[in-house]
């Protein structure tokens, strides 16, 4: 099978609306170049689209209009390297995930301990935030956790009442490990 035909294959397989790059179609490297190609014949055909460099979606049509991919498909690159993860949505925009502010922010700050991550998705600014220790997918409920306690007084708009009673609630779910690692 050629290049170009395993790449329609692997594109196939992708959900409308998904974001995929070159890690994700699981290239060798040596073929980066032909599967530019094969890439962008398929961008030219309107199979799929270009987001930009080297992130490609499959439109999604509605009844308005072609939708583009959700904010959330879009930082998974930025969160994800090769499946691993390196960082993890910390700041206002994890407080309104949490449910802990109505606050919808503009910035979305990306904690992560080895990249200084600074782009802009749409009409979302991306800045960096320092994680202390590796980020990994078993540790990222507890460093939200850890950042949720760390900004308590500075959260916009929550109810310190219902804070307190979140922090309480996961801290209770917690495992025993998971609670000494918490604190370790």
């Amino acid at each position: 099978m050629n290049i170009t035909t395993s790449i329609k294959t692997k594109v196939a397989r992708i959900d409308t609306g998904e974001v995929f790059t070159y890690d994700t179609l699981a290239l060798p490297q040596s073929e980066f170049s032909a599967a530019a190609k094969a890439l962008s014949r398929m961008v030219a055909n309107g199979v799929i689209k270009r987001y930009k460099n080297g992130m490609y979606y499959k439109p999604k049509q509605a009844p308005f209009g072609e939708l583009k991919p959700r904010e959330d498909e879009l930082l998974k690159k930025y969160l994800f390297e090769s499946n691993k993860q390196i960082a993890y949505i910390t700041g206002v925009r994890l407080y309104n995930q949490f449910g802990l502010t109505t606050q919808v922010p503009k910035v979305v700050r990306l904690a992560s301990r080895d990249k200084e991550i600074k782009t802009k998705i749409g009409n979302l600014i991306i800045k960096p935030a320092k994680s202390y220790v590796p980020v990994t997918r078993k540790n990222v409920p507890l460093l939200q956790l850890l950042d949720v306690m760390k900004d308590f007084k500075n959260i916009p708009d929550m109810d310190k009442k219902r804070g307190v009673d979140f922090l309480k609630e996961k801290i209770e779910n917690l495992s025993n490990i998971d609670k000494y690692k918490l604190t370790a």
